[in-house]
């Protein structure tokens, strides 16, 4: 379903859910927030419509890494945040899968989790039904899904996007906020910062400075995600009474929470680690205000043509990322071609067999005479949250190479060299011709060209740049050796050095 916020696309899906507890129910959203507040919303349906709560189970799964509280059940609705879903496949048979935000499909970041929980639910001996609820939806991720039905609301949004660039400065923002609270004294307004600081700063500007007549109290709080959970939930409660004229916030309200706000600004368009964001990641921020029924008013603080390129991912992506979720049980040449015909345009389907050919060879997939079936280094991939392009060059790279003399610190400097590290200068690529990137530098021990190959900056040695890399390296191998979390790029290119260490492991089958 593809529809502007508040059009109720979320009434359907509840309605789907409810309708289907009884065979098992799992419903993703993007963030913890939107989960207690999805779980409230249904335990309150199905109190409306005659249900015991108690009969049907509803669980709030959160997180990724920790083990779920209450395991999926054949009977019930789990309600859970995209990592928890990766992370915590179900282990019973669904009757019903909801992607809310679904829109992150397209996300090069986020997007490629997203699809490998939808593909695997698909991939199941029954599979569920899928619902995906978004707006601005890539037509792209349909092949995903065979024989989708898309309903589209072609209706214009109701919130109303005025750019006013030029008018960043606390005073500006501030002068903003004089001005629509005296047009009318009842409005609820979202501010858009770019950080945690920035939100809490501004937070307390606004509710020294700001003049609100006839309003006592405090006229503006800052909301992130690392507010406490009990002063997030006072924080939402006093938004959902109206009794909070200001909320500065990041992002972490930009999706699905449904406030009785009438206005929002959005101050930046830049949020850390991240190119500026694009008209579509502009649109679920405006469409914040507006909702039930209501108009709204957005303003952008920045010229329309500062917004970024719209981002999504390639074709390519999502026709590895169908191929090596189908290939998870093994499929002769002739089956996965009646399979994907289906789903695919003449184009697509061409290029789809280019790429699970380029996976055996880099040794992702495993020929099997006329089956074809995921090796261990392709479910290495599947279970990484990176894109599976990326996976593929690199388990290439250590197919090619004899990993076996890699120690742990010559992986952490391959590792600062391959991924975009915002203290390591501009961001670099993964290799696109591995045997050249081993042969030309690393089996020569040339790290210093291999950096400056890769970061692109000059041909000629940087020392500076060399020396970031370097200290980056070091800083992973101390919170390495403190047992801290490390990265999860690190740890897939940990589980590919180890799959590359014998024929065995690199073309061992993934059952």
């Amino acid at each position: 379903m593809d529809a502007p916020p508040g059009r109720g696309k979320t009434l359907v899906a509840t309605a789907a859910a409810l309708a289907a507890a009884n065979g098992g129910v799992l419903w993703l959203e993007p963030l913890r927030e939107l989960v207690l507040e999805k779980v409230r919303e249904l335990k309150t349906a199905l109190t409306r419509a005659g249900h015991d709560p108690k009969n049907i189970l509803v669980d709030s799964g959160l997180g990724g890494e920790a083990p779920p509280d209450t395991l999926l059940c054949g009977q019930g609705v789990t309600v859970a945040t995209f990592e928890y879903g990766f992370y915590n496949p179900p282990s019973t048979p669904l009757s019903l899968l909801i992607v809310d935000e679904a829109q992150e499909l397209s996300d090069p970041v986020r997007g490629p989790l997203v699809a490998k929980v939808v593909l695997a639910a698909l991939s199941a001996p029954r599979p569920p039904r899928v619902i995906l609820l978004g707006h601005r939806l890539d037509p792209g991720w349909a092949c995903l899904v065979p024989g989708a039905q898309v309903i589209h609301d072609g209706e214009a949004p109701s919130t109303r996007v005025i750019w006013r660039p030029g008018e960043q400065g606390d005073e500006a923002v501030l002068n903003l906020l004089s001005e629509i609270f005296s047009r009318d004294l009842h409005e609820r307004i979202a501010l858009f910062v770019g950080t945690v600081a920035a939100a809490r700063r501004l937070a307390t500007l606004v509710d020294a400075n700001l003049d609100i007549p006839d309003h006592t109290g405090v006229k503006a709080r800052a909301f992130h995600a690392g507010l406490p959970p009990r002063e997030k939930q006072e924080l939402l409660e006093s938004l959902r009474a109206a009794s909070l004229p200001v909320v500065v916030t990041t992002t972490a309200l930009a999706k699905g929470l449904d406030l009785p706000l009438t206005t929002v600004i959005i101050r930046d368009l830049h949020l850390p680690g991240r190119p500026p964001m694009d008209t579509r990641e502009v649109a679920p921020l405006a469409g914040r205000c507006g909702r039930r029924g209501k108009a709204g008013t957005a303003y952008v603080l920045r010229a329309e043509s500062k917004t970024g390129s719209v981002r999504r991912q390639s074709e390519d992506e999502l026709l590895a990322l169908l191929g090596h979720g189908l290939l998870g049980t093994p499929r002769s040449y002739r089956t996965l071609a009646e399979e994907v015909s289906a789903r695919l345009k003449r184009g697509q389907f061409a290029r789809f067999f280019e790429l699970v050919e380029m996976g055996i060879r880099r040794g992702t997939l495993l020929r099997e005479g006329e089956r074809i079936v995921r090796s261990e280094a392709g479910g290495v991939l599947w279970e990484s949250r990176l894109p599976a392009l990326d996976v593929m060059a690199w388990a290439g790279l250590f197919q090619e190479v004899d990993p076996a003399g890699f120690t742990p610190y010559d992986l952490m400097l391959l590792y600062v060299a391959l991924f975009p590290l915002a203290r390591c200068g501009r961001a670099v690529t993964s290799p696109g011709v591995p045997s050249m990137l081993w042969d030309q530098w690393l089996s020569q021990g040339r790290w210093k060209e291999l950096f400056i190959s890769l970061s692109g900056r000059r041909k000629t040695p940087d020392r500076r740049g060399q020396e970031r890399l370097m200290g980056a390296a070091l800083e992973l191998m101390e919170r390495s050796e403190r047992n801290e979390q490390l990265p999860g790029g690190y740890a897939t290119l940990q589980k590919l050095v180890t799959t590359g260490r014998s024929k065995e492991g690199v073309y061992g089958a993934q059952m």
